[in-house]
C-alpha cells in the first residue's frame, strides 16, 4: 500500500469514527432533552445548543468532513468508502466502554467480518488513477457524469415518493435508500472538489459549486435519515444507509474515475471479496450499534 493510499485509510477511519461517536452523543444527548413537539423552534434550539454532551457531539458530526475530504485528496472513492467499517467498529467499541453496553454475539462476528474485510480490501493495491483538477472539470462535459447524477437523483426522489404512496409504510427502508443515495452524491462532489486539490482551489468558482452540491448532499441525507426515524424505525434505516454508502461510492470510483482500470483481475477479486466481507460486517455493526445508541422507540 502506498503512503498516500495509507493517509487515506487512516483518515477516512478517523474521519467516520468522529461521525459514529458524534452521532452517538447527540443521540444519548437528545434521549435526555424535552421533546421537540413540545416547544418552539426557539426553544428547541436553546435547549440543543446549551446541551454539553449534544454540543460535542455536533461538533464532531461537522468536523470529521475535514479529515475525510483530506482522504479523498489521497486515495480514491472505492478505497475510502468502505473504511466506513472502521467508524462502525470504533462506535461499537465506543457503545461497549461509554455506554456500558455488552458485547453480543452479533457485535462479535461484525467485528470479526468489518476488520477482515478492511484488512483484505486493503492488503490488495494496485496502481489506482487519481484525478487531477483539470480531469475533474473536464468530466462536468461528459455525458456519463449527466447520466450518473441523474441516477443519484432519482435513487433520493424515487424511494421518497413510493414512501408517500405507501403512506410511509416501510419508510425505514425508503429514506435509507434514500439517505444513502443522497450522501453518495455528496460524496462524488466531495472527491470533484479535492482532485489535485492545492491553493489555487480557492480562487476557482466550480470549487464554490462542488462545495455546495456536497453541502447539499450531505444536509439532506441527515433531512432524511431524521425523517426516517420519526416515521419508521432506526434498527432498519441505518444498515440499509451505511451499506449503500459503501457500496455506491465505490462504484462510482470505478465506473467514474476508472480507479480500478489498471489492476489485475485477481486483484479485483479480492478488492470485491473483502468488499463482500465488510458489508456482511457493516450490517451486522449497523444493526447492533443502533441499538445501542437509539433511544428504544422501535
Amino acid at each position: 500500500m502506498s503512503t498516500d493510499h495509507l493517509l487515506a485509510v487512516l483518515l477516512a477511519g478517523a474521519a467516520y469514527s468522529m461521525l459514529y461517536i458524534g452521532l452517538a452523543l447527540e443521540k444519548k444527548a437528545a434521549a435526555r432533552l424535552p421533546p421537540l413537539e413540545d416547544h418552539r423552534l426557539g426553544t428547541n434550539l436553546k435547549n440543543f445548543f446549551s446541551d454539553p454532551l449534544w454540543l460535542v457531539g455536533f461538533a464532531l458530526t461537522n468536523v470529521q468532513m475535514v479529515p475525510l475530504w483530506a482522504a479523498l485528496s489521497f486515495g480514491p472513492m472505492s478505497m475510502v468508502s468502505p473504511m466506513l467499517a472502521l467508524g462502525l467498529v470504533v462506535l461499537t467499541l465506543f457503545s461497549v466502554t461509554y455506554l456500558k453496553e455488552t458485547v453480543t454475539r452479533l457485535m462479535g462476528v461484525g467485528l470479526i467480518f468489518a476488520m477482515g474485510g478492511v484488512v483484505l480490501f486493503g492488503a490488495v493495491s494496485g496502481r489506482e488513477s487519481k484525478p487531477g483538477w483539470e480531469q475533474a472539470l473536464a468530466l462536468l462535459a461528459q455525458p456519463k457524469m449527466w447520466v450518473l447524477c441523474l441516477a443519484l437523483g432519482l435513487g433520493v426522489a424515487v424511494p421518497i415518493a413510493v414512501s408517500r404512496l405507501l403512506g410511509h409504510r416501510h419508510a425505514d427502508i425508503w429514506f435509507g435508500l434514500a439517505s444513502g443515495m443522497s450522501s453518495s452524491l455528496g460524496m462524488l462532489f466531495a472527491k470533484l472538489m479535492m482532485a489535485g486539490f492545492s491553493g489555487d482551489h480557492f480562487t476557482r468558482w466550480q470549487f464554490y459549486l462542488f462545495f455546495l452540491l456536497v453541502i447539499l448532499g450531505n444536509g439532506g441525507s441527515m433531512a432524511l435519515q431524521q425523517f426516517g426515524f420519526q416515521k419508521g424505525r432506526a434498527i432498519v434505516l441505518t444498515p440499509i444507509f451505511t451499506a449503500v454508502f459503501v457500496l455506491v461510492p465505490a462504484a462510482i470510483g470505478v465506473a467514474l474515475f476508472d480507479e480500478w482500470a489498471q489492476m489485475s483481475r485477481g486483484a479485483i477479486g479480492w478488492k470485491l471479496g473483502g468488499m463482500g466481507i465488510l458489508i456482511a460486517g457493516v450490517v451486522l455493526l449497523s444493526a447492533t450499534s443502533v441499538r445501542a445508541v437509539q433511544p428504544v422507540t422501535d
